[in-house]
């Protein structure tokens, strides 16, 4: 798979180039990114009929990632960051 879906694949598949793309990230100073992959694939395994459960693991990517003021920002777009932005509230 190539693109996102195929590094989200590496990421719930695990093993050795799992472990490879990790060490590059830290290498190279993107560690962050590794971190958010992983959260959001855990996210997407979520249980959805645990709908406060979700939103809360939503608001904590969110804050960890997504904001301009997050700790371990990501690099997104404006746009994007802005459409996200839009779904912290129900």
């Amino acid at each position: 798979m190539p693109g996102v879906e195929g590094v989200l694949a590496l990421v719930r598949e695990g093993g050795d180039m799992s472990k490879r793309f990790e060490h590059y990230c830290k290498m190279n100073l993107c560690l962050e990114s590794w971190d958010f992959l992983i959260d959001r694939a855990l996210y997407e395994m979520m249980d959805t009929t645990h709908a406060d459960e979700q939103f809360m693991a939503f608001t904590m990517i969110s804050d960890r990632y997504l904001l301009a003021t997050s700790p371990d920002e990501v690099n997104i777009a404006g746009a994007t960051r802005k459409h996200m932005a839009a779904f912290r509230t129900r």
